[in-house]
């Protein structure tokens, strides 16, 4: 120890002395402080070169959350939903039948009896499967009196016997019919059209527009089959049904699916886009 002193000097023994000095004036202020070692970064199997991990405090970037399962990929179009099938503006009932006979237009004219209805795997979700036991009506409703109309839904005759019928009849107004030979009718009080036909046991878009002027058409399968003269007559007590003819009979035997009903003729671009 003789050594080094006298290796220091003078001078190495005073800034010695001093700086003893100095930690023994600030012990006392600095007791309670503790000293926090620096993480071994090669201990902890960390890149020297990498940053620290970050604190648990520290929010992480909306980049890098998680994102839901199921949650569509923002750089993807989302398939279309349902919902948005029934928005239209001039849509009068519309009904996708998802474990339901619920209107899910801004109308919300539902049923007032239904019996006799099971779902099936439709031709998007559900359908209604119905036959000579169902029922499906609807009170009187002045949304019922429009001077034109098309009606369209994808069906599915039945492949068992006699199986046609009424699929939507607005009591004395207009109605769309499928014959028994699977020819589709479309019905006002002012005459009808028969022209088309679907194939049993296979989901066909049909559309029946009654037009202001008395034109009736009649399209499957997105295309126009058949055009003839009846005009649209008014009720001030008869309400509607689905699946058989208003108040009763005439049942239809199948699946329908996705039926609406607007107050306007649709086009034939419409109705062509319908049934894709």
């Amino acid at each position: 120890m003789g050594a080094f002193v006298r290796g220091l000097g003078v001078v190495g023994v005073a800034l010695l002395l001093g700086a003893c000095a100095s930690s023994t004036r600030f012990g006392s202020s600095s007791s309670n402080l503790e000293e926090v070692p620096l993480p071994d970064r090669e201990a902890e199997g960390l890149d020297a070169g990498a940053p620290s991990p970050a604190s648990p405090r520290t929010t992480p970037s909306t980049d890098d959350a998680a994102t839901p399962p199921g949650t569509p990929d923002a750089g993807t179009d989302a398939a279309p939903t349902r919902s948005a099938f029934c928005s239209a503006s001039d849509v009068v009932v519309c009904f996708e039948f998802e474990n339901a006979v619920r209107d899910s237009s801004i109308n919300a004219l539902d049923p007032t009896t239904v019996a006799g209805v099971s779902y099936v795997p439709g031709k998007a979700g559900l359908a209604a499967e119905v036959g000579a036991q169902s029922t499906i009506v609807f009170d009187y409703s002045p949304m019922w009196n429009t001077d034109e109309a098309t009606i369209e839904a994808w069906v599915k005759l039945s492949t068992n016997g006699s199986s046609g019928g009424v699929i939507f009849d607005s009591d004395d107004r207009f109605a769309m019919e499928i014959e028994d030979d699977g020819s589709l009718k479309c019905k006002a009080a002012g005459g009808s059209e028969t022209g088309g036909k679907v194939v049993k046991g296979e989901y066909t878009h049909v559309a029946c527009t009654f037009a202001s002027t008395g034109k009736i058409r009649n399209y499957v399968g997105g295309l126009e089959r058949a055009n003839g003269s009846g005009k649209i007559a008014m009720s001030n007590t008869g309400g509607a049904a689905l699946g058989s003819n208003a108040p009763s009979g005439e049942a239809f035997t199948g699946a329908i699916d996705s039926l609406r009903l607007f107050r306007t003729v649709r086009t034939a671009t419409d109705i062509a886009q319908a049934a894709q």
